[in-house]
């Protein structure tokens, strides 16, 4: 197991310590998932001194997991909306490789996504077996820069701050388990990369649709016990 299952796994077990034991309320409700991802990334790379700018463009798979918070649908009240908060951790597979010619000269950069959160608002509209979920809210991305010219090579890694948005569907699979599938687009906040005095400008961006198997957490933990 490399270290990115390894974080995935602790950050599921620290989620289920955390409400281990919670009891529900009328209209709360806590959860915990696995999710999958496939991100068709746009990453911006300028370097400004030199007047030169691209975009590397990939698709890459990723795998994490997720905590929701929902609070306001009561069937007993037959109330069906709510609004939530949703936290989210997941690996990036992405590392793509871009080359640029400067004065006929090719520079080579290599662009590696590794690890992402998200801390988004969650609401939804709950139609029986069916649900209709919209998600937004901050997501953190970190990044990494290896950029090589005439022989000289330099690494950089930044964190990226962002807006992430996008609606999806959840159909019940049992009374204590569900399947959700959306899409989100995601825009990060430029920053800079510098290494040997070359400052490149990132600009990672794109779109995301993913699948999440989430779990009822008394029910889950009522089941282990």
């Amino acid at each position: 197991m490399n270290n990115r299952s390894l974080c995935a796994v602790a950050a599921l077990a620290v989620l289920g310590a955390v409400v281990n034991g919670a009891s529900a309320h009328a209209g709360q409700e806590l959860r915990l998932g696995v999710q999958g991802v496939y991100s068709q990334w746009d990453v911006d790379v300028a370097a400004p001194v030199l007047s030169v700018a691209d975009t590397i463009s990939a698709g890459a798979p990723g795998l994490g997991v997720l905590a929701q918070y929902r609070f306001g649908a009561d069937e007993a009240a037959e109330r069906n909306y709510f609004v939530g908060l949703e936290l989210g951790l997941r690996t990036e597979g992405l590392g793509e490789t871009q080359t640029f010619l400067v004065a006929d000269v090719p520079a080579t950069v290599e662009t590696e996504a590794s690890l992402s959160a998200d801390v988004l608002w969650l609401a939804g509209y709950d139609f029986g077996k069916v649900t209709a979920l919209v998600t937004t809210g901050i997501t953190f991305l970190r990044n990494d820069i290896d950029a090589s010219a005439l022989g000289l090579r330099g690494q950089d890694a930044n964190k990226h701050v962002g807006w992430r948005i996008g609606p999806g569907v959840e159909v019940d699979l049992t009374p204590s388990s569900s399947l959700i599938a959306r899409a989100n687009y995601t825009v990060y906040k430029e920053k800079s990369y510098t290494d040997q005095g070359l400052t490149l400008k990132v600009k990672p961006g794109g779109l995301d649709v993913g699948v999440a198997w989430m779990f009822k957490v008394d029910d889950l933990f009522g089941w282990l016990r």
